[in-house]
């Protein structure tokens, strides 16, 4: 009997270090600061925001196999998102993005209602636009705020990304109210 509780306790004791060990890397990873949020995010995709643009970085990780920079537009439920991933280990093309847009809705589906409120699609459909000078299919979808009927509009797909050997996935919601769609893909065709 001694020796399985002994043989317990150094099992937990080992997933205590490792939790440790593990929290202390990934900690190290994440970034606030916006001048790290935007050297992140450049890394994947140079995306050219303009001087007067309302997307203020908002944080960024690097989780090995998969790094990922958010910014946000201030009073608005806006946001976008620009990931990469190891294709050996995320997959490419349609799998790759679903893989992705699955992560962000687990992400939005943990958001409490003030930061993100729940919606419902209203129609969708995939529309080529021309990132780094060749045509790139996106997904266009447009939905519909539950309680307050406002209309949002949502932009995913993948790309090239700057690092070798990895695809780039960028994601983007917003109230129509606060982009449109021509603005949307005036910033993706930017990419860099």
């Amino acid at each position: 009997m001694r020796s399985t509780t002994v043989g317990s306790a150094a099992g937990v004791a080992v997933v205590i270090g490792l939790g440790v060990w593990g929290y202390s890397k990934v900690k190290d990873n994440i970034a606030t600061d916006p001048a790290k949020v935007i050297a992140m995010s450049n890394e994947m995709v140079l995306l050219d925001f303009g001087p007067d643009s309302n997307w203020k970085p908002a944080f960024a990780m690097d989780l090995f196999i998969m790094k990922m920079a958010v910014y946000a537009i201030e009073n608005e439920s806006a946001f976008l998102v620009v990931m990469d991933g190891d294709p050996k280990t995320l997959g490419t093309g349609e799998a790759f993005e679903s893989q992705m847009r699955a992560e962000i809705s687990k992400q939005n589906a943990q958001r409490s209602r003030e930061q993100m409120e729940a919606t419902k699609e209203i129609s969708s459909s995939r529309e080529d636009f021309n990132v780094k000078g060749a045509p790139t299919s996106f997904l266009v979808s447009y939905s519909e705020g539950i309680e307050t009927g406002t209309r949002y509009i949502e932009i995913s797909g993948s790309l090239e990304s700057n690092q070798s050997g990895r695809t780039a996935f960028i994601y983007i919601k917003a109230p129509e109210s606060a982009l449109s769609l021509e603005d949307a893909k005036a910033l993706i065709e930017s990419a860099q």
